[in-house]
Formats: C-alpha cells, structure tokens, sequence
C-alpha cells in the first residue's frame, strides 16, 4: 500500500507527477494549492521574487492566457527530504498577449520549448515555501521572437 491510499501525506514524487498533471490540465488552482500562502518563487523572467500563493496563481494564469496550449513534460524527479528537483520541457505557442516586465507583447505565433529545472522546498505540511525555477530566459525570449 502506497503513502496515498493509507491517507497519509503523498511522496515528494507522487507531488511532482501531480504538479505536473494539474498543469498540464490548466488547473491553476489546484496547481497553485501546492503552494503555502506566504510561498516565494523565483524565475529569471521575473522582475521580482512572487510572494505569495495569489501571485504564483496568477502568474500562471497569465502564461496559459499567452501560451493557451502550455504544457511539461516531466523528464526526471529527484526528492531529497523536503526538497523537490524536477526536469522539465515546457512547451507551447505564443498566440496569446504576454504580460511582462516592460507591458504587454502580442501574440507572436511562435512555439517555445524550453528546458527547465525547478527546485522546490516543502515545509512540514507538504506545501511549497520557496521555488526557484531555472531556464535560459534569452533563448526562451528569442524562439518567442521577442528578444
């Protein structure tokens, strides 16, 4: 019997797998659930750290309202104690506006695969406190053809 079904807290890589399906499904908010309220995330394409699960929520909101067909591909999870590393490839086409830093960039109807690495921090309850997500941002703007 698996963590899961004896109703104890699910693994670290269950969690991965479903970050990944909730994403993957366009459930914000159950995507965003698995993070704490005061959570902070931190992106190379974010202006400043998000600090809260509000934040993060319409953050993403956001890129599936610029990427309308945004999806991961989970390539690997690695789980030390309560700490989260998951390879990903993030995948879509730009059909949408992107808000960012500088305003809003109309839709570009390029597509983007991007590989990332997200390192998360869970506290003892199983929710997110802190995230940094790696990527190569100026590739990503570039396939965009936004740079």
């Amino acid at each position: 019997m698996d963590a899961t079904e004896s109703g104890a807290t699910p693994s670290l890589r269950q969690v991965a797998l479903e970050r990944v399906d909730a994403f993957n499904e366009h459930d914000v908010q159950a995507f965003s659930d698995f993070y704490a309220n005061d959570a902070v995330l931190i992106a190379p394409t974010f202006p400043e750290p998000l600090t809260s699960r509000a934040s993060i929520h319409q953050r993403e909101v956001d890129l599936i309202t610029a990427v309308p067909d945004v999806y991961v591909e989970m390539i690997d999870a690695i789980v030390d104690g309560r700490t989260q590393v998951v390879e990903v490839v993030l995948r879509g086409t730009h059909t949408g506006p992107l808000a960012g830093e500088g305003g809003t960039a109309p839709p570009t109807g390029n597509s983007v695969e991007v590989p990332m690495v997200l390192i998360s921090r869970f506290s003892d309850d199983g929710k997110i406190t802190r995230e940094n997500r790696y990527y190569d941002a100026g590739a990503m703007m570039h396939q965009l053809g936004l740079s």
